[in-house]
């Protein structure tokens, strides 16, 4: 592994990330050391990582057209910071393996890459060699090709294919036999009614592939799985030429990247909670404002207004509605996590004991409300005001969810995750349940499943704000018809564990 950048500090973070991941990286501080590094090395390296600017004036690009003449034939990764669409296409055309982001780069982001590149190379060593000397090499490329661990097809001139290894089986859910035959693009998601949303819709363009009109194709697209299931892949394509230099075969890898595409989602979810929490801070300080002055001046008309009964009737219902807009201000500043907290060490199990008979008497009789508490729980370190909140909600959700009337669990534990201490509280129902689109949403603000709500859909946001802001998570688990569990776990106190 080779690192070619003048910027220190950036060689530096690409070298950590890349011994993370168990490689030993090389790192070349200029052009010319990197192009020197090439001529002194015994072997070439696995994979160049090259920054897209270089010293002297020179660029990424410069540098692989002279390891390209030194007779250096692997992978190349190019570095840019938010690179153009046409730098990208000039860099892939020039024989850049790929171009990626360095705003957007990250440990797994480059390991992923490192790798790809690395796997991507093997494999069209091995079926170029068994082109040469099929004989010879036929036991080594059937390893190579059963046991890799990205999917891979091979192609027919008409785009079927003619075989597939495991690791495509196992993302399709069929054997690798079962495939042969069929065209790639069968597999589309949006032609099974997967109900996906690919970035580019298949078919995906083989035939110009596989007429020599196109080196490679590269999309990334959904698949449907024969369980009905959605994998969002990869799908790096690649023409193979017999020893005429005629087109003979392509060749398709097919990488798995549903995580991914999982984490953008969430982190795009987290984005939009993050600004949709900033706005309504900045709305409830704003409001909080008029209710002081709206408040203040009914204490003051109450002064002037003693024995005048009629009168202070109004006044009381003013006094009322303003109480209620301030306990709603309250819950927007939990939500938006702006809400001063007053955190003292506490332990969970003493706070659910002292609420049972409310909680109880909140559930009516139709619901059998269970605690199961554990005996040496640790403390946690958390506003006791806030966490009766957080229970109450919690229950409150769960008692909504059962109608006809159930049972809901209050459980604590003590839990190691991590490499770290925390103390879990998990409220569980055996009511509706949830299906995915409902868990997506399930801690917006304002988001209920009511078709006539009685309160303001704040309850689980709020949840969500006070645990984030107290250093916790939260997580659900709930499928429709087998009720739902929600659990918040919260660092330990370093502290013994006090009576809240």
């Amino acid at each position: 592994m080779l690192i070619v950048d003048p910027r220190p500090a950036g060689a530096r973070v690409y070298r950590d990330w890349l011994q993370e991941g168990g490689f030993a990286p090389e790192v070349a501080p200029s052009f010319a050391a990197g192009l020197e590094a090439l001529a002194a090395r015994e072997a070439m390296p696995n994979v160049c990582v090259v920054a897209a600017e270089l010293d002297g004036g020179r660029s990424g690009l410069d540098w692989l057209q002279g390891a390209r003449a030194r007779g250096y034939a692997g992978p190349v990764l190019l570095v840019a910071r938010a690179p153009e669409a046409a730098w990208r296409v000039q860099a892939l055309a020039s024989g850049a393996d790929d171009c990626l982001d360095g705003a957007q780069l990250d440990t797994a982001a480059l390991l992923a890459a490192c790798r790809h590149a690395e796997a991507r190379t093997r494999m069209l060593g091995a079926l170029h060699a068994g082109e040469r000397a099929q004989r010879d090499s036929d036991a080594q490329f059937r390893r190579l090709f059963e046991e890799a661990p990205l999917g891979i097809a091979l192609l027919d001139r008409e785009g079927r294919i003619e075989r597939a290894n495991r690791a495509l089986g196992r993302m399709l859910g069929q054997a690798p036999a079962d495939l042969a035959g069929r065209a790639l693009e069968q597999f589309s998601a949006a032609a099974a009614g997967a109900g996906a949303a690919p970035p580019r819709q298949l078919p995906l363009p083989l035939a110009p592939l596989l007429r020599g009109e196109a080196a490679e194709v590269r999309e990334e697209t959904a698949l449907a799985s024969a369980q009905g299931g959605t994998v969002w892949t990869r799908i790096t394509a690649t023409a193979i030429r017999d020893e005429q230099g005629a087109i003979c075969r392509g060749l398709a890898m097919i990488e798995d990247v549903t995580v991914r595409k999982q984490l953008e989602a969430e982190l795009r979810h987290s984005q939009k909670m993050e600004a949709v929490g900033a706005l309504a801070g900045g709305i409830a300080h704003e409001f909080n404002n008029v209710l002081a002055v709206i408040t203040g001046r009914c204490d003051l008309l109450r002064n002037e207004l003693r024995g005048d009964g009629s009168r202070l009737q109004h006044l009381d219902a003013m006094q009322r509605a303003a109480g209620r807009a301030t306990a709603l201000v309250r819950q927007l500043l939990a939500f938006s996590r702006r809400q001063v907290l007053a955190p003292r060490v506490m332990n969970l199990n003493h706070l659910v004991q002292g609420m049972l008979e409310m909680l109880r008497r909140l559930a009516g009789e139709h619901i059998e409300l269970i605690t199961v508490l554990e005996a040496d729980l640790a403390a946690i370190e958390a506003d006791p005001a806030q966490m009766e909140q957080v229970v109450l909600n919690l229950c409150a959700n769960a008692y909504d969810a059962m109608p006809a009337g159930g049972r809901v669990i209050i459980e604590t534990a003590n839990e190691n995750r991590g490499g770290s201490s925390w103390v879990r509280l998990s409220v569980s129902d055996n009511g509706r349940g949830m299906d995915a689109a409902t868990r997506a949403r399930l801690f917006e603000p304002f988001f209920t499943t009511h078709a006539r709500p009685a309160r303001a859909g704040l309850g689980l946001a709020i949840v969500e704000g006070i645990i984030r802001q107290s250093g916790g998570a939260i997580s659900v688990d709930s499928e429709v018809g087998r009720g739902a569990t929600i659990t918040i776990r919260l660092p330990r106190a370093a502290a013994a564990a006090q009576s809240a």
